[in-house]
C-alpha cells in the first residue's frame, strides 16, 4: 500500500526550556523515534520544519525522509498541516505532531486495516495521534482556510473512531515536566 506520513515539527517549543524534537528517550532523539515508526509502513515520510529549520535539516540529514520548510511556522499548526499536505502522494497518509512519540507501531498497523476515509485512535474515550486519512482528503485540507484545524476538518468530513490499546496515541510532551515524567516512565 502506498502509504505516506506527515510529522509536524515547525513550532517552536515555546512552553519548553530545549527545542523539543532534539529531547531524548532512552538514547533517541523524540523526532527520530517519530520516524522510525513510521519508517516500515511508509512510502514517503513528510516532515514539515519552520522554527530552527537549518538545524533540522542538519539533524535529519541522514535521514530517507522529505523535509519542507513551512515559512508560516509562527501561525496555527495547520499551516503547517497545509504545508505537508502539498506533498502527499499516497493513497493515505497519517499526520501527527512531532511531540508524540509514545504510540505503538501495533497501533498504525491496526488503522491501515480499515478502509475509512478518515481514522481516529482512541484510548480511554478520547482521541489521539497518529490520524489517517485517505489520499483524496489532501485536496480538502489544502482548500481550507489557514484559521482551520484537524478538529474542524474531522467534524466537517466525520470520521471512524477506532479503539486501540495504546495509551501512547494521547501522549505529547509539551513542557519539560512532561519530558521527565516520561522520561521516568519510558525508561
Amino acid at each position: 500500500m502506498n502509504v505516506d506520513a506527515i510529522i509536524l515539527a515547525a513550532g517552536m517549543s515555546k512552553r519548553m526550556k530545549e527545542w523539543k524534537i532534539t529531547l531524548e528517550f532512552k538514547g533517541k532523539r523524540m523526532i527520530d523515534i517519530v520516524i522510525e515508526k513510521f519508517k516500515e509502513v511508509c512510502e514517503r515520510i513528510i516532515v514539515v520544519g519552520g522554527y530552527r529549520f537549518d538545524e533540522l535539516k542538519n539533524i535529519l540529514k541522514d535521514r530517507d525522509v522529505i523535509i519542507v520548510y513551512n515559512e508560516n511556522y509562527k501561525g496555527s499548526m495547520f499551516t503547517s498541516v497545509k504545508k505537508g499536505a502539498e506533498f502527499v502522494e499516497g493513497e493515505r497518509f497519517f499526520i501527527t505532531p512531532s511531540d508524540t512519540p509514545f504510540f505503538k507501531r501495533e497501533t498504525i498497523l491496526k488503522m491501515l486495516c480499515s478502509d475509512s476515509d478518515i481514522i481516529v485512535p482512541y484510548y480511554d474515550g478520547k482521541g489521539g495521534h497518529p490520524v489517517l486519512f485517505k489520499g483524496y482528503l489532501k485536496d480538502e485540507i489544502l482548500k481550507e482556510d489557514e484559521e482551520s484545524n484537524l478538529k474542524m476538518i474531522l467534524n466537517k468530513k466525520g470520521f471512524e473512531r477506532m479503539d486501540v490499546d495504546d495509551e501512547g496515541i494521547l501522549i505529547d510532551i509539551d513542557t519539560m515536566e512532561d519530558y521527565e515524567r516520561y522520561k521516568r516512565i519510558y525508561r
